[in-house]
């Protein structure tokens, strides 16, 4: 791989512990893919385009010490292990976690903002029609990554937890890149399999999520309707609600699996899960609508949206594009969303936005 291409026009994807999708070079967007090739799925939360594919000249899978030799600058550099990598990191070694990418100063989030949101959901909740809805706040930078500080965050995000999904997807002009926590859907001919994951704690706080009514609700209203969703196309098969550690953050996390009755696309899959109540709200078509009109989503591009890959017709894998950076014109935004049910306290998912920007900047090294 060439990675100087790679840094002007790129994506990658981490698909399982120690397989990631990887391309570079020329950028083509595109309306559909054909069985036969390899592509990004990344439209924007609202769909509002209908080129959503984007397809690049070059595509490689690799392991994580494959990946990690190529981003790697000093002659010969040694190929490690994910779990030599994770070890490596954890003890801010090997350039991977113990120094910043960039030292950005960024405009703080609009508590305002968000209250006023919070205030309108509230009275929603009043009136019967919502029963949970995902505000957001972000805050942004006039910077926006170099080529090199693309090829660091892709490094230092090598070795992120291993319940997790480092993505990023950019060209000249934009870009996007994170880790997210969330599966979207992993789809073949015969099966489709999904997670149920809300709520959030940090992980220093030793109360059980299951312990707490608001967050088990906010999980609960998530979980119902992905299996109503999915009841038209097989045996919902929903696994135990279990807290999910994933660094600094714990979260409710069911898997869902389900036996097809007959096989359906990437595109179908998509159009009845997004946006799951995780990052829309409840009812969806309600909470879409709420959510268009308010100031917070007026800038959130992808955030929120489904971050796929599909590969031939052998790999239809789909993220939900949470804790991530996105950068454009000539600003870069960190997002953060909060999902708000009759039981939230405004204070508690003011703190719960700021920690999980926090955990984005902690991955990225901002």
């Amino acid at each position: 791989m060439n990675c100087d291409e790679f840094v002007k026009s790129g994506a990658f994807v981490r698909f399982s512990e120690d397989q990631w999708l990887v391309s570079w070079g020329l950028l083509e967007p595109k309306e559909s893919m054909r069985e036969d090739e390899i592509g990004f799925y990344v439209p924007d939360f609202f769909k509002e385009n209908k080129s959503n594919w984007a397809s690049f000249e070059n595509n490689a899978v690799y392991t994580t010490g494959q990946f990690q030799k190529i981003l790697e600058t000093q002659a010969n550099p040694q190929a490690r292990s994910f779990s030599e990598i994770a070890k490596l990191a954890s003890l801010g070694s090997g350039g991977l976690s113990g120094l910043k990418v960039a030292d950005w100063r960024w405009s703080p989030a609009d508590k305002n903002l968000f209250t006023a949101d919070f205030m309108q959901t509230k009275e929603l909740f009043k009136a019967g029609e919502l029963k949970k809805l995902v505000p957001l706040a972000w805050e942004s930078t006039d910077e926006t990554p170099t080529g090199e500080q693309i090829r660091r965050f892709s490094h230092r995000l090598l070795s992120s937890h291993e319940n997790s999904y480092p993505y990023g997807f950019w060209s000249e002009q934009s870009g996007i890149m994170g880790v997210t926590p969330e599966v979207l859907f992993n789809l073949n001919s015969t099966q489709l399999s999904t997670m149920a994951l809300a709520g959030t704690k940090l992980s220093s706080n030793k109360t059980s999520l299951l312990d707490d009514p608001k967050q088990v609700f906010e999980h609960e209203v998530v979980a119902d309707r992905l299996q109503k969703t999915f009841s038209q196309f097989g045996d919902v098969q929903r696994g135990e609600t279990k807290q999910w550690v994933i660094g600094d953050l714990t979260h409710l996390k069911a898997d869902i699996h389900v036996p097809l009755k007959s096989p359906i696309t990437f595109e179908q899959a998509v159009s009845v899960m997004h946006p799951t109540p995780a990052l829309g709200g409840e009812p969806q078509k309600l909470a879409l609508k709420v959510l268009m009109g308010q100031e917070s989503s007026k800038l959130r591009k992808r955030f929120g949206a489904p971050f796929g890959i599909k590969i031939k017709n052998e790999l239809n894998f789909c993220l939900v594009a949470i804790r991530n950076i996105q950068w454009f014109d000539k600003s870069t935004y960190l997002f953060s969303g909060s999902g708000v049910v009759p039981q939230s306290q405004l204070e508690d998912e003011w703190q719960e936005l700021q920690n999980k920007r926090d955990a984005v900047k902690k991955s990225l090294g901002l």
